[in-house]
């Protein structure tokens, strides 16, 4: 998600030839579109495991880097795929904490360990994907490497929401 988020505009004005200020846009509506993943996910763990939404969010975040990757033309359709993404995957992961607590106090140390943890990763991403982008002269490692990051990603979620069930 950082990652995406940083370099989105300079991605779109570099593969698509669009205007800063268009990509900018762009940017904006791809942060826009996160509520609709926000208030998906509640509305689909009604009707599917938790870990079907970690699969979910994981196959959008895959398609969306594939999609910049193999097809950046279709920049609208990967903004709306990665949007809805970055929404679902923070709903996700704070749901599948709350889901997995005894009561407030437990729900505080998975949250700090999860949001702690999480954000010290996340932070490297941006300047990981910046590195790429200017070692290789273009976006192909940077996005390649985003697509196999999901992969341990989706593994991640997949065993933690089949591990842990839900406490009574």
């Amino acid at each position: 998600y950082y990652s995406l988020t940083a370099w989105l505009p300079l991605l779109l004005t570099d593969t698509v030839g669009m205007s800063i200020t268009k990509a900018g846009f762009v940017a904006s509506l791809f942060q826009v579109l996160a509520l609709i993943g926000s208030f998906g996910v509640p509305l689909m763990l009604r009707r599917f495991s938790g870990a079907a939404a970690i699969a979910s969010v994981g196959g959008f975040w895959i398609v969306t880097t594939l999609g910049f990757l193999g097809a950046p033309g279709a920049w609208l359709l990967w903004s709306i795929t990665g949007g809805i993404a970055s929404g679902a995957g923070f709903t996700s992961i704070f749901v599948l904490a709350m889901a997995h607590t005894r009561d407030l106090d437990d729900n505080r140390r998975v949250s700090s360990v999860v949001q702690g943890v999480g954000y010290l990763l996340s932070s490297m991403g941006p300047m990981l994907t910046g590195a790429l982008h200017q070692a290789s002269g273009g976006w192909s490692a940077s996005l390649l490497m985003l697509t196999l990051l999901a992969v341990p990603t989706i593994g991640a979620g997949l065993a933690v929401s089949r591990l842990l069930a839900p406490r009574a």
